[in-house]
């Protein structure tokens, strides 16, 4: 592992495992929402009401474009629904590297589409579309296949939420495309996207003041932004994170993300083995150019064979590390538990933002 500055630093099982012990135990709880039935028509969307005044009429069906509620004024020198930027500039006489990689211009809802506000949605009708939605204090559930979520905010106003978007178990295929999931900063919004089942596809998402951004062992994660977490006493933080391997055995692709992390714990991308029950290896999961920074380690990379674990097929290759935090990118390093003996992992072409390879430690 690189970044090597602390001498004495322990296992990462044993700094991680308090940690990752109250992960587990909020996967296991239930879904507790009020929950509205997305049925019928692919693209029919049925709302609930999210408070005591009076819930908006039921969506179209034929799916047209509503229009939101108005929403609180934005905080000085931002934008509704929006909380202000707060990355930390480039270090002077490092490049800017906040060009070329995905930031709030071409990621969620794109300008000119206008929401209806929602409580929380299930979603029970498989190949269904849940679009044009600002979804407050609630979650978007999916219990179908092929779903399709775009267009969309979800946030918090009064109420903790345990996730944004969750595909349950025993369901695949969906697709959350051109969206935002953010918290309010003041009550905790714990996980922006949590997978439970199969295959699924982010792209295009902006996901920020929320204590873990996307959790999934397997899918394809592209062309979003991921930054700003909000850290909450005893909590550890976690832009995109597995929780253990693929148990269903499929790959995990990371591409194309812009991936801040602006506390010195825990990651940028924990590819972490351990699932609550037990140790699942991590295993075929590409993780190619993007740019990284924050964390503690800015990378966690399925252990080291050594200490017990057993990775294989992890490929880690033309990533940018930002120095725009810290000056090894995460706040101890760039990288830790990368181990590249184990069969078919390759570190290649990772580089800091002025071009100098990202070593690993001997």
């Amino acid at each position: 592992m690189t970044g090597g500055r602390h001498e004495a630093r322990p296992g990462w099982r044993a700094v991680l495992s308090p940690f990752l012990r109250l992960r587990r135990v909020r996967l296991a709880i239930a879904v507790g929402i009020v929950a509205a039935v997305a049925s019928g028509a692919a693209a029919v969307a049925v709302l609930s009401p999210f408070s005591d005044s009076e819930s908006p009429d039921a969506a179209d069906p034929a799916g047209p474009t509503a229009t939101a509620e108005p929403t609180d004024a934005p905080p000085e020198g931002g934008e509704p629904g929006r909380t202000p930027d707060t990355r930390a500039q480039p270090a002077p006489g490092l490049p800017d590297v906040n060009t070329g990689f995905p930031d709030a211009s071409n990621t969620g809802v794109p300008d000119g589409v206008e929401l209806r506000r929602s409580g929380p949605v299930v979603v029970e009708q498989d190949g269904a579309t849940v679009q044009n939605l600002l979804v407050v204090d609630g979650a978007i559930e999916v219990r179908a296949n092929n779903v399709t979520i775009r267009n969309v905010r979800v946030t918090n106003e009064r109420e903790f939420v345990q996730w944004g978007i969750v595909q349950n178990e025993g369901f695949g295929g969906l697709v959350v495309e051109d969206s935002e999931i953010f918290g309010n900063g003041e009550q905790q919004f714990a996980s922006g996207i949590s997978n439970h089942g199969g295959m699924i596809t982010i792209r295009r998402v902006e996901i920020h003041t929320i204590t873990d951004g996307i959790m999934t062992s397997h899918g394809v994660i592209e062309d979003s932004y991921l930054h700003s977490p909000k850290l909450f006493e005893g909590d550890h933080t976690d832009m995109i994170q597995t929780v253990g391997g693929s148990t269903l055995g499929l790959p995990l692709e990371i591409r194309n993300n812009r991936v801040i992390n602006t506390e010195p714990q825990t990651s940028a991308v924990l590819l972490d083995d351990a699932n609550g029950i037990g140790l699942v290896p991590v295993r075929d999961v590409l993780v190619e150019g993007n740019l990284f920074a924050g964390g503690g380690y800015t990378l966690y990379c399925g252990g080291l064979v050594a200490e017990g674990h057993d990775p294989s097929g992890i490929v880690i290759r033309n990533n940018v590390f930002s120095r725009e935090l810290w000056p090894n990118s995460g706040y101890y390093g760039p990288v830790a538990y990368f181990d590249p003996s184990a069969p078919g992992n390759e570190w290649s072409g990772n580089v800091y933002d002025d071009g100098t390879p990202v070593e690993l430690d001997s």
